[in-house]
């Protein structure tokens, strides 16, 4: 593993999708069992997961038949691509086209299974009318799992199953076959906070939980998360009437269902898939490595001299930066706010009037004016979170760490406090 060069990979596609394992630490549900394996190493061994596919070997365990035969997807191995390790799979679509279909897998039987999985689309992707990624399945025919049964309402005996989706917005969406569907299978939105669209070129942690019903109640429920956000939940589904039907298969799918195909040829990645028992999280990467030290100098001739004492590594902040900024791109209501910004060569007291991927827009004498992101340090980030971020307990840890950074204890506290009044200290 090369953590440095993923966090590359991850800058190259757009702002990292992952938050360090510090910022989870405190979390209950969502610290999850990605939080105790950084990279991933180790967490296939765990006992609950079921399945884990890095697509780092040349056969992936996705697949039931040889991988040559598994048209449209491919095994990539390139640095600006790959998310995690050093390799990813790739999906190919094409225009006018549904390819590629489905590919599963079976697993252990469970009544309530999560799958996570960390997905991109290519700069410029168009998932026009709708395209369909992975999911569970529970089934007693293979012939249901690879993707039979299409518009057919389950029995209760025969199969129930739900994948992740996506709207043409790039809105991430769980599809769901249940036995009080209509001719075709429901669509369960996000309804938990402000819905959040995949910005083609940057990679996103995506997970799914689905929970089987007690056979004769309708308790079933699905959940949805991003980046480690719930964005989705629905409860009183019915999924079976036998007890005997569980959720036993994984499959991957890349396809425009439907009557809907690509609008053109486009590729999309995933990479880094995992089945649990229990909440899983996103993938935490080890902190960065500092950049390689000079070469070390010769010894003295001087048999009395002593070698100098070298200076700690810093501290690689970026993570939190760039997750920070994330939510503060999220911000849409509340603008603008009063914030100390460093502003033509000195740090004021200013207007933000908002967010944008370059950086924010302040207020100076009535004039709005860009100022980068870069040029914003630490603490004034963090300052700026606190402001226009009260309730994102997520922004909030980072703002936390960005202000001890600086050494700005009085503005960690203060962070601190707030989070205690939302229950995250």
């Amino acid at each position: 593993m090369n953590p440095s060069r993923n966090r590359l990979s991850i800058a190259h596609a757009g702002l990292a999708a992952t938050v360090l394992a510090s910022v989870w630490a405190q979390a209950s549900e969502e610290a999850g069992l990605a939080a105790g394996f950084a990279n991933d190493d180790g967490l296939a061994r765990h006992s609950d997961v079921l399945f884990y596919e890095d697509f780092e070997g040349d056969q992936p365990k996705l697949v039931t038949t040889p991988w040559s035969k598994s048209t449209h997807r491919e095994i990539v191995r390139d640095p600006d691509l790959v998310f995690q390790g050093n390799a990813c799979l790739s999906s190919q679509n094409l225009k006018g086209k549904h390819v590629p279909l489905n590919t599963f897998m079976e697993i252990a039987e469970a009544d309530v299974s999560y799958l996570r999985f960390h997905s991109c689309f290519e700069k410029g992707y168009e998932v026009g009318g709708g395209v369909k990624g992975p999911g569970l399945q529970a089934t007693k025919d293979p012939a249901l799992a690879a993707g039979g049964g299409a518009g057919i309402k389950p029995t209760g005996t025969d199969k129930f199953g739900a994948r992740v989706c996506f709207h043409s917005s790039g809105a991430p969406y769980l599809y769901y076959y249940h036995m009080d569907m209509g001719k075709w299978g429901s669509n369960g939105e996000q309804n938990q906070g402000a819905p959040i669209s995949m910005t083609p070129g940057r990679w996103y942690a995506i997970e799914m939980m689905l929970k089987a019903n007690t056979p004769g109640a309708s308790d079933g429920e699905l959940k949805l998360w991003i980046d480690g956000v719930l964005k989705a939940q629905h409860t009183g589904i019915r999924w079976r009437t036998d007890a005997e039907l569980k959720i036993n298969y994984v499959n991957h799918s890349a396809y425009f269902g439907g009557d809907w195909t690509s609008p053109k040829d486009q590729k999309r990645y995933e990479d880094s898939m995992v089945v649990a028992r229990s909440y899983i999280g996103p993938l935490l990467p080890v902190a960065a490595k500092p950049a390689a030290a000079l070469a070390q100098a010769k010894p003295s001739s001087s048999p009395t001299a002593a070698p100098k004492p070298q200076a700690p590594a810093p501290v690689d902040y970026a993570p939190q930066r760039n997750m920070l900024i994330e939510r503060l791109l999220q911000v849409k209501a509340g603008w603008p706010i009063l914030s100390f910004l460093p502003v033509m060569g000195r740090r004021e007291r200013v207007q933000v009037a908002g967010a944008t991927t370059a950086g924010v827009r302040v207020l100076v004498q009535k004039n709005e004016m860009p100022l980068k992101w870069q040029e914003i340090g630490n603490a004034d980030l963090a300052r700026l979170g606190l402001a226009a971020c009260p309730q994102d307990w997520i922004a909030l840890q980072c703002a936390e760490q960005l202000a001890r950074s600086e050494s700005n204890e009085t503005l960690a506290e203060q962070i601190k406090l707030r989070l205690a009044e939302l229950g995250r200290e």
